[in-house]
């Protein structure tokens, strides 16, 4: 599983690079995401945005863990 960043709109794009599809859309910033990290042995990955907020992401499932 890969990730990429829609800058524009503050998306998260998950991709399946084994089937080269887009898995998920993770949509909570308001502005442009500035950071990711994978943490916890890539369970988690945490974004950090330009509106100033910092998400944990469960990459098992894709649900928000803590905003």
């Amino acid at each position: 599983m890969g990730y990429g960043i829609e800058q524009s709109s503050g998306s998260i794009i998950i991709l399946d690079m084994e089937l080269q599809t887009v898995a998920n859309n993770l949509t909570l910033h308001t502005q442009e995401v500035v950071g990711l990290d994978l943490i916890h042995d890539n369970n988690i990955l945490a974004s950090g945005s330009r509106d100033n907020t910092l998400a944990f992401w469960n990459m098992n499932d894709f649900s928000l863990v803590y905003y």
